[in-house]
């Protein structure tokens, strides 16, 4: 009978215990569903890594009196099963927290790690198209005195350390110059993003997972950075870039040769290629090409830069056939040449 009536049957008796197992797990859902919805719970917002999904939920904060500045940075949020996971964002005190952490879960409700998002980062990817993630920033610099100098110029130095979600878009961050800068309108200071851990915090499909990512100070690029669009290295997806134009069309060309052939004797020809100022230009990739009714009877071989073409069967002649220089689909010159009797 004890152990029927104990929910731990190797423990003894006291005046505190005897709750019976099954009336337990029967009574602590519809407990804390009670806690959350009475005066000591919250109503969040719970967002996908894009923040393109939302559900509201009722859920249980904690660390709302932190005793550092670091503790003022983080949340435990208390919630259903199944609610969160590591990557999304809970909309808090109107601020953006990431769920950071393995969300564990005890049996009565699902306990996570919340950190604070100071800063929005934008970035263009492979498509032209411009992401952007919240982010939680800490200093890896903290006793850095904020420049670097050699010999020839002093530049500005400073670290941080990032966390965003895992998804597809963060996981090519690493190497991205972003601008994370207090002035959000106008920003000028640019970190890249190094050194990426996927590793240590990515905790499979079920539970989700976040990136960290070193952020290393780098000077702003007024070519390619538009702090109008909070973007480095910006590419103007929407310039066509025209294909480099054919010469065709500014270059004439003159076939050398006599207009006759007589039968049995190869007769031979040349081209040469000028522009419209008269400059002689050297073009490599045209053809020669024949025109007439019976080309079957006119031998033809190109031999260099030179077209050496021979007519044996006499019944051609009388008859006549054009030579021609062909470049780029384009016939750009011909000459007419007239098949003659041997006399």
């Amino acid at each position: 009978m004890k152990e029927w009536y104990l929910m731990t049957p190797r423990k003894q008796t006291t005046s505190l215990g005897g709750y019976e197992v099954d009336a337990f797990c029967d009574y602590k859902d519809a407990a804390f569903d009670e806690t959350v919805n009475s005066d000591i719970g919250d109503t969040v917002e719970i967002y996908n890594h894009d923040l393109s999904q939302v559900k509201i939920v009722r859920c249980k904060i904690q660390g709302n009196s932190p005793e550092s500045q670091l503790k003022s940075l983080e949340r435990i949020g208390l919630f259903e099963h199944y609610t969160v996971k590591a990557g999304m964002y809970v909309r808090y005190d109107n601020c953006y927290w990431l769920v950071y952490g393995y969300p564990s879960y005890n049996g009565v409700y699902e306990k996570a790690i919340l950190q604070l998002c100071q800063c929005k980062i934008r970035w263009q990817i492979a498509n032209g198209d411009i992401v952007e993630r919240w982010c939680n920033v800490t200093s890896a610099s903290k006793y850095d005195v904020g420049e670097f100098s050699n010999n020839s110029i002093i530049l500005s130095s400073n670290n941080y350390t990032i966390l965003t979600p895992a998804d597809e878009d963060t996981y090519l961050l690493d190497g991205k110059r972003v601008f994370i800068d207090w002035h959000n309108t106008t920003p000028t200071k640019t970190f890249k993003l190094t050194r990426a851990d996927d590793v240590l915090c990515k905790y499979g499909e079920e539970h989700g997972g976040v990136f960290g990512f070193i952020a290393d100070k780098t000077e702003l690029n007024v070519e390619v950075d538009r702090p109008d669009l909070q973007v480095c290295d910006y590419v103007d997806t929407s310039i066509t870039v025209q294909p480099p134009q054919t010469t065709t069309q500014a270059v004439n060309a003159t076939i050398f040769g006599r207009n006759n052939i007589t039968i049995g004797y190869p007769r031979n020809y040349s081209v040469k290629f000028k522009n419209q100022d008269g400059e002689e230009v050297d073009i490599i990739d045209y053809t020669w090409g024949i025109d007439c009714g019976f080309k079957e009877q006119v031998q033809c071989v190109r031999e260099g830069k030179t077209f050496k073409v021979t007519v044996q069967d006499s019944d051609c002649i009388g008859q006549s056939f054009k030579v021609q220089v062909i470049h780029n689909s384009e016939i750009m010159a011909e000459k007419t040449v007239v098949i003659e009797d041997t006399y």
